[in-house]
Order: C-alpha cells, then structure tokens, then sequence
C-alpha cells in the first residue's frame, strides 16, 4: 500500500467489516497515530493494527471466525501485515491509558455493532499512580520482545516509549538524576550496538521506576524482576507478553491475538 492510498483506508475496512456480528473494530497503533513506517519507494511498512471489542469471553471464537477472512483479504489488499487484539468490552472502557487506546483516533471504530462509539466516555482518572505505569508497560514489554525478536526494531521502539515517559510532565517536577540523563543520552548516540541500548534502556528505566515510586502493572513487574535474575528471555518474553494481554485485552494472547501475512 503506497502512503498515498491512506486516504482510502477507512472506506476499505468499513467495507470488509460491514456484516460484523458481536463485535466493533477499531484501528490503533501507527496507522491510527500517523507515525506509520514508509519505504523511500512510498510504499507503508508498518503493520495495520486493528482493535476487535467484543462484549464478553464467551465472544471469542465468533470473532475470531469474522476476522480471520477479513485479516486474510485486507493483508493482500494493503500488502501489509495486518493484526488483531481481540479485547473485552470491560478491559477496553477500563484502560483509558492503555496504549492501544491513546494510539486511537477520535472516531476509532470502522465498524460497531456494540455501539461503543455512541457511549459517553468516561472521565479518566489522571493521576500519576494511574498513569504512569501504563506508560511504563510499552517498554518493558518491547524490553522482553527484543530478546526472542526484532531485535533493533524493538529496541528502538522501547527506547522511544522510555523517551515519552522521561518527558510526561507528570515527572516535571521531577530533577532528573544525572545517573539517568547520561544513560538517556547514550540512547541518542547514532549506531550505538543493541547490547549497549539495552543496558542503559533498562538502566534508565530501573531509574525512572525508582523516580515514579508508583506501583507498576503485573508485566512490567515480571520483566523486571525476571531481568534482574537474569533469566532466559525466551521465557521471559512469554511470561510478559501473556501479562500484557491480560491486562489491555483482559484475555490471554492465544484468544485474543491474530495476524495475516500477504500471499
């Protein structure tokens, strides 16, 4: 999909969602903020990313059946790989700092059977015990996926999300100690080595966590603590990953997680 076939993109999934039963799809991640990757040919990089909301667990298999023709059809249509989170109705409208949810546009739904675009929004609780580990979770989680894959990519991509929690102004008031401002600038360093960005990410993030003094969710607590030990990061990735899901999906990866390739 060229850069400049975005435009169409809405039209084209409320298109292959329109006869969804049980469940609203919504787009999230790259697509949905802009950042997307592109190619000096002008051609996306990035996965599309999309959100199924079904109203309870007993839904899922429903879900998984409608999305699987769909995910197939729009993967060689866009040329991308395309995923979905499939994600509890009550996780969705309890999580709003949840990643996958601040990644969303205003009118994130393509299709909504559920009508969850026509409910208030609740008045989130901004306080930093409630914010800031959600904005921790994407880096541990990056953390552990870059030792099983990806590993640059991953990295980068938790080096970036430890560069917008250093900077939320819940933490201005915070001096930040000059330990953590040299390792944040080791992460600027143009072709610093994979082993050297990870040590001063986890570095500066065991820091941050220690400036925050708030309680992190689950996942970040086990990379964390799984990290220290040393442990196998295969393992390590899984024990994570599975946390992750249930905390923003409020099912485990194997239910609520699906990806299509092109042919």
């Amino acid at each position: 999909m060229k850069a400049t076939d975005l435009g169409l993109l809405r039209s084209w999934l409320e298109r292959e969602f329109a006869d969804a039963v049980g469940m609203s799809v919504a787009v999230s991640g790259s697509m949905a903020r802009g950042d997307y990757r592109v190619a000096a040919t002008g051609v996306v990089t990035s996965d599309l990313d999309l959100i199924p909301v079904i109203a309870r667990a007993a839904d899922v298999d429903l879900a998984r059946a409608q999305l699987a023709p769909g995910l197939a059809n729009l993967a060689n249509r866009l040329e991308v790989a395309c995923t979905a989170a499939i994600t509890l109705m009550a996780n969705y409208r309890q999580t709003p700092h949840a990643g996958y949810v601040t990644s969303m546009a205003q009118q994130p739904f393509v299709c909504d059977p559920l009508g969850l675009q026509q409910l208030p929004v609740p008045m989130p609780d901004t306080s930093p015990g409630r914010v800031l580990p959600w904005l921790v979770q994407p880096i541990t989680y990056y953390l552990a996926k870059s030792g099983v894959s990806g590993h640059g990519q991953n990295l980068t991509k938790a080096s970036l999300a430890l560069r917008r929690l250093a900077d939320d102004p819940l933490l201005a008031s915070h001096a930040l100690p000059e330990a953590l401002s040299r390792e944040l600038e080791v992460l600027q360093r143009p072709g610093i080595s994979l082993n050297a960005q990870r040590s001063a990410c986890v570095s500066a993030l065991t820091m941050l966590v220690e400036l925050c003094a708030t309680e992190l969710l689950p996942s970040s607590s086990e990379f964390l603590k799984r990290d220290a030990a040393a442990e196998p990061r295969d393992s390590t990735f899984l024990a994570v990953r599975n946390l992750t899901f249930l905390e923003n999906q409020g099912l485990p990866f194997e239910q609520s997680a699906m990806r299509a390739l092109p042919s």
